[in-house]
C-alpha cells in the first residue's frame, strides 16, 4: 500500500474520491452497442500492480478487519459475487486512504 500513497498524495486536493478511484482503474465501465448491452467490467486503465495490491489488501481486510468483514458478508448475502464484493471493499479502502491523506495535509 505504500506504493499507492505517493501517486495519490501529490495531487490529492485536485481530485475527489471517485476521480481517484477512476485514476486507479477501479471504476466499472459498461459496454453497449446499439441494443446490445454487455456486463459491466472494471476499467482496463490504471496500474496493474496497484490493482493487484488493492485486491490483495481487500482480500485480507475482508477476513480480518471487523468493519470491512461485515460489509463483505453483507454483499455476499445480498447475492453479489465475491469478486465484486472485493472490488467494493477496494474502493472503500481507497476512499478511507484519500480521506486520511486530505485530513493529514490539512493539518500541515
Amino acid at each position: 500500500m505504500l506504493l499507492l500513497v505517493p501517486r495519490i498524495y501529490d495531487n490529492i486536493e485536485n481530485f475527489t474520491v471517485n476521480q481517484t478511484v477512476a485514476f486507479l482503474g477501479l471504476n466499472p465501465v459498461s459496454f453497449q452497442s446499439g441494443q446490445l448491452k454487455y456486463t459491466d467490467k472494471l476499467n482496463i486503465f490504471g496500474d496493474k500492480e496497484l490493482k493487484r495490491l488493492l485486491y490483495l489488501s481487500a482480500l485480507t481486510s475482508s477476513q480480518f478487519n471487523p468493519i470491512l468483514k461485515e460489509k463483505y458478508q453483507n454483499y455476499i448475502s445480498n447475492g453479489k459475487s465475491k469478486k465484486l464484493a472485493l472490488t467494493i471493499i477496494s474502493r472503500k479502502i481507497i476512499s478511507l486512504l484519500v480521506k486520511d491523506i486530505k485530513k493529514y495535509k490539512a493539518g500541515l
